[in-house]
This record gives structure tokens, sequence and C-alpha cells, in this order.
């Protein structure tokens, strides 16, 4: 398998490498979910996968409670559009039932959350719109309830 001939990523059009790099060790462990990879140690393997063809990186929100995600935005900083960061949201994030699932509410506030987490680091966030595969800017949805 060569890393250079890359796939593309189901009906997106977004072409990837075979490989996805996994975070879910990353951080310093204050989470739930132990993280025995630093923050220093994972950039470091996030770049090492990007210097050897590997566009595709995989994280999410209930890594080290979120740690995962502030380690890839750190690592991706001047990189961002160089690569195909996939994020995960329906996992408990604390002991507040509604801190988790597949609702509308949730799935926004876990996206804010992730795009919070990039702009800290100064890596930017995008999302995929309708049937076609333009990146645009993450807007905050308007309050469910007002």
């Amino acid at each position: 398998m060569s890393l250079s001939e890359l796939r593309v990523f189901g009906r997106s059009g977004t072409p990837i490498s075979p490989l996805t790099l996994g975070t879910m060790n990353f951080g310093e462990g204050t989470g739930t979910q132990g993280a025995p990879t630093g923050a220093e140690e994972g950039i470091r393997i996030i770049h090492a996968a990007l210097d050897a063809g590997i566009t595709a990186i995989d994280t999410a929100d209930v890594y080290s409670q979120g740690e995962s995600e502030q380690v890839v935005g750190r690592a991706l900083r001047g990189r961002r559009d160089d690569v195909f960061l996939a994020t995960k949201f329906h996992g408990q994030m604390s002991p507040n039932p509604a801190h988790s699932g597949n609702s509308r509410r949730w799935i926004t506030q876990a996206v804010e959350a992730a795009c919070a987490g990039c702009r800290r680091t100064g890596s930017t966030c995008t999302r995929r719109t309708g049937p076609t595969t333009t990146p645009t800017s993450w807007k905050p949805s308007p309050p469910l309830m007002t």
C-alpha cells in the first residue's frame, strides 16, 4: 500500500490517504480515558504521520475529555488545509445526561467546542454542507428555543 495513492472518502469527493491516524491516546490524561501519549509526543507523531503522507486524522471530544482535539489543533497549526479531520460527538462528556448523544443541540455544541479548540490553537475549522464538497466556515446555529 502506498500512502501517495489517495482514495475518495465515501460520497464526499474528498481524496484521503488509505490510512488514518487515530488520536485517542493523545493528551495529558485528565479525562476518564487515560492518555498515555503526552501532548508534545502526540504533536511529534502527528507531524511524522503528515510527513509520511497520511492525510486523515481521527479524534473525538471524549478522548481525554477534549485534550486530544486540542493536541490535534496545535499540531495542525499552519497545516490544517492539508488534512481531512474527523471528530466524533456522541460520547458522554460529563455526568449530565444532556452532554452526550445525537440530538441537534448536542451535535451543535460539540462541533462548536471542537472548532473553538481549533481557534484557540491557531488552526481553522471547516465543515461540509449539502451534497457539495465546498468547505465553509462553521457558523453557530441560532438557539433552538428562545
